[in-house]
């Protein structure tokens, strides 16, 4: 089954006008450079999601396969307390509380910790991320209970769950 190109967000413009909305006050900067020589502009947000500033996508069809990729850097890792870093919302949009799952540090070792949306979660082996450097983030999944994905980061796959609940709504 081929997937299919339903929605492309970037900052190349310099602006958010792709997203569903933002929250707080997340900027489009030209420092620290772009992970490629022919960017130009990144998004910075303050704080963890959920406790800083928040981009939010177009809202998604349930039942659809999608890749997600994303570049992300941290001023600094390994911070004793888990924070999430990344949180993807149900068909319902941004101003819901029902997540399809979210992704945390662990805590000081990095490693990673996946949540579906009834809050079960498996933990990464290892931890993936230095600080001050960009880092490649991939999501493959299928949205839906019960939902499949897959992630990596920086080309290593960190988890391949299948059979979640990737449907907040459910």
């Amino acid at each position: 089954m081929a997937l299919a190109l339903e929605t492309f967000v970037n900052f190349e413009s310099g602006t958010f006008h792709e997203l569903e909305a933002t929250v707080d006050a997340p900027t489009i900067e030209t420092t620290p450079a772009p992970p490629y020589e022919y960017e130009t502009y990144v998004a910075k947000l303050w704080g963890p999601i959920g406790a800083g500033d928040k981009l939010y996508l177009p809202q998604i069809a349930a039942g659809n396969k999608y890749v997600i990729g994303f570049y992300v850097q941290f001023d600094i890792v390994g911070n004793p307390a888990a924070f999430t870093f990344f949180k993807w919302y149900g068909p319902e949009g941004a101003g819901t509380a029902n997540w399809d799952f979210y992704i945390t540090f662990k805590g000081s070792d990095t490693k990673l910790r996946l949540y579906d949306a009834n809050g079960d979660y498996v933990t990464s082996d290892a931890g993936f991320f230095v600080t001050d450097t960009w880092h490649l983030v991939e999501i493959l999944f299928t949205h839906g209970d019960p939902g499949d994905l897959i992630l990596h980061v920086d080309g290593v796959e960190v988890f391949n769950i299948s059979g979640g609940d990737f449907d907040g709504t459910s």
